[in-house]
């Protein structure tokens, strides 16, 4: 019980260690033990253990201000921060200042949302590794799988906060003494145990979906070990790993699991396209939804501080004519274009979830790959892969014929499919040193004055007065 309660000694909320027993019966499919503490005995039985990390993806979905989805998420403050997003309704400050890229430290969004949001799910999922290892009683196969999700989640978590903060402190264990001082790790670090911790989950997540029971379905809604692929595609590509980048992404492209789907259904539940989502549990009661993302994005009346964003002028205008993606996946409110790739704003009938990753990004990154190990044109190569993708959306194939116009072109393509989804423009602009080229102009025209500094948010001011002999803030901010 003690290391559980330590979390209570560094100011860490235990809620969302609570809250993974209080599970909807529908998606844990277990009733919640008397006891709500999380002590080592609930991971000596096999439905409790099971609810603590189901609670972790419950909680993604169902709370409106965190970073998985709604206005406090990745999606919006990314958005917003980039070139995507319009923010309609600028009396909000804490908002307002992701679209002028002048973020204050004290801006409680960035504070709770994002930074304490990820660390919790960390701090989670680190107390699921230790209490499913230390077991002695679990079901072999059960063990196995909540080790692997505890280190996709964790690694999952870290690959946002260094891409937001870059140096981070790196948390392992529940040891409260010894989180207390960690200092912020560079980068390399936290890439490192971000790779060592996908390749391990590679190893335990299980090859199909299932549920908690350890059951095959059909719901995508647990990670298996194509997502851990898929992430580690992705960390591979950003740490210019370029031959892992292919392999990696090849081998979900390759999985029979998978295959794109019509761009109308590319957001519904358990679409083929769908390596993993987020299952909604908000669809039922008072304020039924989908996803918070739907409800958050799809204008139905004027823009208040409901709905305050709607697609901003430079993503609209890098569609190419006839891109179908603008279509399916732009609407439009009394001329105001808005994000529309999920279609329910409010719905007691559940159709849609939360995509976190989907097979698109996998072409799309194994493109870029390609094209950076010179395998340009042919087959098997960056222009076979991106016109897949550009085929999908009505285009024809791309003319690029060097590895230049290559790269613009798989940008572009990354631009117009991935829009508001998980920040993939704001950090394509940072990896690729692009942001000091696209940023000062769009920073002006939304009312700001861009900084390189700006490409990191802020620490926290909270955590900097926590600890004012460990942490130093990000250069362009007050310490």
């Amino acid at each position: 019980m003690k290391r559980y309660n330590q979390f209570l000694r560094v100011g860490i909320p235990v809620c969302l260690l609570y809250l993974s027993l209080l599970s909807c019966k529908k998606f844990v499919e277990a009733d919640p033990p008397a006891n709500r503490l999380i002590a080592q005995s609930v991971f000596n039985n096999d439905v409790t253990a099971m609810s603590v990390m189901t609670g972790v993806y419950q909680d993604m979905t169902f709370n409106l201000s965190q970073f998985a989805s709604g206005e406090r998420s990745l999606s919006v403050l990314c958005g917003l921060s980039a070139d995507e997003l319009t923010n309609f309704i600028t009396t909000t400050a804490v908002r307002n200042e992701f679209y002028t890229n002048s973020i204050n430290p004290n801006n409680t969004y960035n504070q709770s949302g994002l930074w304490l949001k990820l660390y919790n799910v960390i701090f989670t999922t680190n107390a699921v590794y230790e209490g499913v290892t230390q077991s002695t009683t679990l079901t072999p196969s059960l063990k196995t799988q909540l080790q692997g999700e505890a280190k996709f989640i964790r690694a999952f978590c870290y690959f946002y906060l260094t891409n937001l903060y870059g140096a981070v402190p790196l948390a392992l264990t529940t040891d409260y003494v010894q989180n207390a001082d960690l200092p912020r790790s560079n980068q390399n670090l936290i890439y490192d145990q971000i790779e060592a911790d996908l390749i391990q989950a590679k190893t335990l997540l299980a090859d199909d979906y299932i549920t908690p029971k350890m059951v095959a379905t059909t719901e995508r809604v647990r990670p298996i070990k194509a997502t851990a692929s898929a992430l580690l595609a992705r960390v591979y590509l950003f740490r210019s790993k370029f031959a892992d980048a292919e392999r990696e992404s090849s081998s979900v492209i390759e999985n029979s699991r998978f295959s794109l789907v019509n761009l109308s259904q590319a957001f519904l539940a358990n679409n083929a396209e769908s390596i993993w989502q987020a299952q909604s549990t908000r669809n039922n009661g008072t304020n039924p939804m989908n996803t918070i993302d739907g409800r958050f994005f799809i204008l139905l009346a004027p823009p208040s501080n409901n709905n305050p964003v709607h697609a901003s002028s430079h993503l609209l205008s890098a569609f190419e004519p006839n891109d179908a993606r603008k279509a399916n996946w732009i609407g439009i409110y009394n001329g105001l274009s808005f994000p529309n790739k999920y279609k329910v704003a409010t719905s007691t009938t559940l159709t849609e979830n939360l995509v976190v990753f989907r097979l698109a990004e996998q072409y799309l990154i194994r493109a870029e790959a390609r094209n950076m190990q010179n395998k340009i044109t042919g087959p098997n190569s960056a222009a076979s892969d991106l016109n897949v993708v550009r085929a999908r959306a009505g285009l024809s194939g791309t003319a690029s014929i060097n590895q230049s116009e290559m790269a613009a072109a798989i940008l572009k393509e990354r631009q117009v499919e991935l829009f508001c989804e998980w920040g993939h423009r704001w950090f394509d602009l940072k990896r690729l040193n692009l942001a000091n080229t696209v940023m000062p102009s769009v920073t002006s025209a939304k009312g700001g004055v861009w900084s390189s500094t700006a490409q990191l948010f802020p620490i926290p001011q909270t955590e900097i007065l926590k600890r004012p002999n460990i942490y130093t803030q990000n250069p362009g901010y007050p310490n």
